[in-house]
């Protein structure tokens, strides 16, 4: 299951803005790390302009052997303290500026960012048309939205915007992507499903505690204790119940390979930040697919219980 393990690249981009990321990232670590993802098998990549306000698309630009990776940008947001823009002139001058940095031709896919107002729609027709423009030219492959809430997929369709691709929050807690109207939305209009938070900013995973601490320039030290103790309380339950089935399971293994287990998921793109977080969900991938049985218990679980999410903290 390799082929559907990817890589987000918003942390190894580093913080330049205030709680716009995880903190400062060296430049040659981020390098080290993505030559390790690319020589495990690796092949797509998720990036975007503001992650860093550049840098990890320039990281991806400085790789050495890039060919049959499959890199992933976006257009609308370049600095998180801007305004989102979808206007045509502003996508082609961002994605110019993308490719630049890329030091690519093209890209495997441009995703319209976390769009968040849709008082005015008449903007997404005129930026889909813009991103079918690109396409027809030969300077992307697929077009897309990265979606501030699943729901939101039912927007576009509804008004003939179709995407190629779309990325979109899902872990073992929050599965609002299952939705059954979301998920025959997919079925009626199929496109490639990239997953992000696969590991919720690190809460599903066993290094972060109710009580750890989060520097000032960390965008996790917004979330509130309350969401933070429903998270953890949840991924105690989930742990509990996946160890049923396979003893001495972790949680983090729980956690990605019930994702890729998942049909209605093409590619997972977990924020990897080390190269032993390289090696760790690689690993998973090669392991394969959790019981079906078990996978059914966490979703009953997760239906049966409201782990909330600070929906306005989810960037993408």
């Amino acid at each position: 299951m390799i082929e559907k393990l990817g890589f987000g690249t918003w942390g190894i981009g580093g913080n330049l803005d205030p709680l716009g990321g995880y903190g400062p990232f060296a430049e040659a670590e981020a390098k080290k790390v993505l030559s390790h993802a690319v020589k495990l098998g690796v092949e797509t990549y998720d990036t975007a302009p503001p992650y860093g306000n550049g840098q990890s698309e320039l990281c991806l630009g400085a790789l050495p052997d890039r060919d049959g990776l499959k890199i992933t940008t976006k257009v609308g947001v370049n600095h998180w303290s801007d305004n989102p823009c979808y206007e045509s002139d502003f996508i082609r001058q961002s994605f110019t500026a993308s490719l630049e940095r890329l030091e690519l031709e093209g890209a495997y896919g441009l995703l319209l960012h976390s769009p968040k107002s849709f008082e005015d729609h008449g903007i997404f027709v005129s930026a889909f048309e813009t991103l079918r423009c690109l396409k027809e030219e030969g300077l992307i492959r697929k077009l897309g939205v990265s979606l501030k809430s699943p729901a939101d997929l039912l927007f576009f369709v509804s008004r003939g915007l179709i995407p190629d691709i779309i990325q979109v929050n899902l872990n073992i807690l929050d599965q609002r992507l299952l939705d059954s109207e979301i998920v025959e939305c997919l079925r009626a209009n199929p496109c490639e499903v990239m997953v992000r938070t696969p590991y919720a900013f690190g809460f599903l995973t066993s290094g972060i505690g109710p009580d750890t601490q989060f520097s000032d320039l960390d965008h996790r030290s917004r979330f509130s204790k309350e969401q933070i103790k429903i998270w953890i309380d949840g991924r105690n339950e989930v742990l509990r119940l996946a160890q049923e089935f396979e003893p001495g399971i972790t949680l983090e293994e729980v956690a990605m390979r019930f994702l890729l287990s998942l049909s209605i998921v093409d590619i997972v793109i977990p924020g990897l930040m080390s190269v032993e977080e390289v090696e760790q969900n690689v690993a998973f991938a090669r392991k394969g697919a959790l019981a079906e049985a078990l996978i059914e218990e966490i979703i009953s679980f997760c239906s049966q219980n409201n782990f909330k999410s600070e929906s306005n903290f989810y960037r993408s």
